[in-house]
């Protein structure tokens, strides 16, 4: 698919009932299903409490709304951009191993340079909005991974190798081990549009890659 025709499946999804339903159903079945007798039990025993209590007080179905839109739509388009923003998926690359993990993975930034001195109103509302959008996207979708997603896949998230106990710290992307890694020197995604962008991008050229040819016999 072109880099626009991933955009338009993108969206489709995005505010699909499919992508939605299926998702919802398997997040359902999960939560009342999945895992041992004991955890059933509970999830059982605090949903129904809740849902009682909510009808007592006579607020069902505001509380079924708001679930519905934020715990569903909202929370799993939010899953979708996440994991569309995290790697650059289904690429074909030279390298193998960690370092190919790492090649495809995404630095994510979230948030907006200000604009140059004296510049006019309508810059500073676009800086704004650029700001608050970045916000709800680390909220809602990066949450504590920001720009550290790669470190996972270099095994700094191990303890024994960095002494601590989450590679999701800010400090530790700085680390002079980092500095020091050539896998370290790649682009920062600033939005989530442009992660997801860049993967499209990359997507879209392995139409541009030609089939390989079959090897000559020698005789």
């Amino acid at each position: 698919m072109t880099r626009e025709a991933l955009w338009r499946q993108d969206w489709r999804t995005f505010f699909g009932p499919g992508f939605h339903s299926c998702q919802l159903a398997k997040r359902l079945r999960t939560t009342f299903m999945g895992g041992s007798p004991r955890r059933r039990a509970v999830a059982w025993i605090w949903w129904l409490s809740v849902l009682a209590a909510a009808w007592a007080a006579g607020v069902l179905v505001p509380l079924l709304l708001t679930l519905l839109l934020g715990l569903g739509f909202v929370g799993q388009g939010a899953s979708w951009m996440e994991q569309a923003s995290r790697h650059r998926w289904l690429i074909k690359n030279l390298e193998t191993g960690v370092e190919r993990h790492v090649a495809l993975s995404h630095d994510r930034l979230l948030g907006a340079a200000p604009p140059p001195k004296g510049s006019g109103v309508a810059a500073w509302l676009g800086f704004a909005g650029k700001t608050l959008a970045a916000l709800l996207g680390r909220v809602l979708v990066v949450q504590a991974d920001l720009p550290h997603h790669p470190q996972h896949h270099r095994g700094l998230d191990l303890k024994v190798k960095t002494g601590m106990i989450s590679w999701a710290d800010s400090a530790q992307a700085h680390l002079p081990m980092l500095w020091l890694n050539r896998f370290n020197e790649r682009a920062t995604y600033g939005s989530l549009h442009k992660a997801i962008d860049a993967w499209f991008v990359s997507l879209s050229q392995e139409l541009a890659i030609p089939p390989a040819k079959p090897a000559a016999h020698v005789h």
